[in-house]
């Protein structure tokens, strides 16, 4: 706030306009819906390029059936002849 001085030597507080009052409420009210808007876009598009790197990245996406099979039952073998923990148990390995 904008002081002035009186003719007496004692300053006062010019207060603002209704108008004024308006104007910074607006201002406000414009970040405020910007930030959301940047956060929901940034947001999406981590999404979106998660979901774009797990489809095109994974190394069984181009696989048929039944070589996802088979590469699970050679996974599920590797994992039985590297370790002693899982002797007794049934091992399913996803590829």
């Amino acid at each position: 706030m904008a002081t002035q001085k009186r003719s007496n030597g004692k300053s006062t507080a010019k207060r603002k306009s209704a108008a004024e009052k308006r104007r910074e409420q607006e201002v406000r009210d414009t970040r405020r819906k910007l930030s959301v808007v940047l956060f929901v876009v940034g947001v999406s598009s981590a999404v979106g390029y998660m979901a774009y790197r797990y489809n095109t990245t994974s190394r069984s996406a181009d696989y048929s059936k039944e070589e996802r099979v088979s590469t699970n039952h050679a996974m599920a073998e590797v994992v039985l002849d590297h370790t002693d923990q899982w002797d007794d148990q049934q091992v399913v390995c996803i590829v």
